[in-house]
Order: structure tokens, then sequence, then C-alpha cells
């Protein structure tokens, strides 16, 4: 069986008509907004992939996000998609974190085919989606049809890409939020695939001298990279470290300053050695 041929298209930008709300930030009201996007906050029809080891908050920072965009975006539809925890897992876990308490949550070991509720579910349009985690909700799909795993995850990074483009019942154009995990080396464990198709990457991570939680983006098409964000929890409360954020981000810039004027003296300098220079035929001359 031959494939059809695509036909290819060119078009401009003005060809698009994207409705406003596709370009207005999903705000969570915390500070992590300030370095998740330029506008301040999640962008729609945008996936991140969400990086770190086992306890180091990646499922504690984003719940407690979407909680805030719940309760700061006027009437924005979030939903937790939950693949490795059950109810009795997240009711106890709900003790130290009680935005889990009243968020809208799939949990897809519920189900003998996973597959056609995630269809099914994301199909009905949400303006933001959480999936906890990418790699165990494949395995899933894969334990219940007869796809093999490389097929699972090119049919479920094509299932986000198809609702991030408006493509359901309530023409959201969905942003995801996507929890993958590491190698034993702390790197991400995934495919190049899932990589390449995401706006952003994030690593949550656990600094080895101060044992504390910090946030950085190394890929992120809509805001800045390299920046640490440190996350603090108590008595189930999430909040980041505004002033260390603020601190290091001026060390940057005075580093990046220093840096410029010393090539900018290097290159004076430079350009004075080579006037200086007086060249053989010249003191030929000379005598």
């Amino acid at each position: 069986m031959t494939k059809s041929k695509e036909v290819p298209q060119i078009v401009k930008l003005t060809d698009f008509n994207f409705p406003p709300e596709v370009f207005i930030p999903l705000k969570s009201g915390k500070f992590i907004d300030t370095i998740i996007s330029k506008k301040g906050g999640t962008m729609p029809a945008t996936i991140t992939v969400v990086v770190g080891e086992p306890g180091s908050g990646k499922t504690t920072m984003l719940v407690d996000k979407m909680a805030g965009i719940e309760a700061n975006g006027n009437g924005k539809k979030c939903l937790y998609i939950s693949s490795e925890m059950n109810p009795v897992d997240n009711m106890e876990l709900a003790e130290d974190l009680p935005q889990l308490m009243d968020l809208n949550t799939l949990y897809l070991a519920d189900y003998e085919n996973p597959k056609s509720i995630l269809e099914t579910v994301l199909k009905m349009g949400w303006d933001y989606v959480l999936i906890d985690s990418f790699m165990d909700a494949k395995d899933k799909i894969k334990d219940t049809s007869s796809m093999n795993a490389s097929t699972v995850e090119s049919w479920l990074i094509n299932l986000m890409v198809k609702h991030t483009k408006g493509e359901n019942d309530a023409k959201k154009y969905t942003a995801f939020d996507v929890i993958q995990h590491i190698t034993k080396g702390g790197e991400y464990a995934g495919s190049t695939k899932l990589k390449h198709n995401t706006t952003a990457m994030m690593y949550v991570r656990i600094d080895e001298i101060t044992n504390q939680r910090y946030l950085v983006y190394v890929k992120n098409r809509r805001g800045g990279i390299r920046k640490k964000l440190y996350m603090i929890l108590e008595n189930g409360k999430l909040s980041y470290d505004s002033k260390r954020y603020t601190e290091l981000e001026k060390a940057i810039q005075i580093q990046k300053e220093m840096d410029n004027f010393q090539t900018e003296n290097d290159q004076k300098l430079l350009e004075l050695l080579g006037k200086s220079e007086v060249s053989d035929e010249e003191l030929m001359v000379s005598q």
C-alpha cells in the first residue's frame, strides 16, 4: 500500500487567524510565572517537559502551579492526569499538598483501555493539562494495546500536539506540562522525539551543597534559560526564593558587564599595540 503524496503549503503568518487568548499567559499568581515565559505565565499551545529525580519536587511544584492557574484564571479548565498514583496514594499525599483535593483528576490506572480514555478526555478541551508521568502513561498504553513503545510514544506526542492546535470540542489551545523520569546519571531519560517536539524543558534538581530544591530551564522558546529558581516547601505551602533569584540575576548581569568591559579594553589595547609597532622597512629608512 503506497502512501498518498502530501502537497506542500507555503504560508505566511498573515495567513493565520488565532484567537487572542492563545497569546495570554495562564498565570498561577506565583513567582514562578516570572521565568516560565516573557509574558509571565504558562502560555497556551505549549508542551513543557519537566525532568527530575524522585522526591525532587516536580509533582509538588506543578500541582501547586495548576491550583494557582485555577484560582487566578477566571474559569480556566485544568486537568491532572495521574498515571503512577491512585486515589489512596494522593489522599495521603494531600496531607502535605492540600491543593490536590480540589483538582480535576484522571487516574489512568483505573481503565483497561487507557489509550481510548486519554483520547476521550482530552477531546473535551482543557486549558492546562499535567501528565504525571509521560513514561508511565506510555507503558500503560503499550501494555494494553498492540502498539510497540516507539509507536505509542509517537501517538502520545501527536495527541498532545493536536490539542495544542485547538483540535478539541471546546477549541482550547491546551498547554501541557509533562513529567519525565531521569537516568541514574541525573539526565533526561526519554528519546529525542519528545525532546524536540516540546516548547520547553525544565529540570528540577536538588542542590548538592545546600540540599535545597531548584528549577532551571535548559530549553525555552518562550522565555529565558539557565536561571535558577529555588523552592521552599513548608507546612504544605510552596514558595519561591525570589530574593535569591534576584541576587543571582544581578550577579550574572554584573559578570556580563565586567566581561564586556574586559573585552572592550583588550580590543583597545590590541589596537594601540598595532599602531605602535614599527615595521622592519621603517626601521631601515630611519637609519
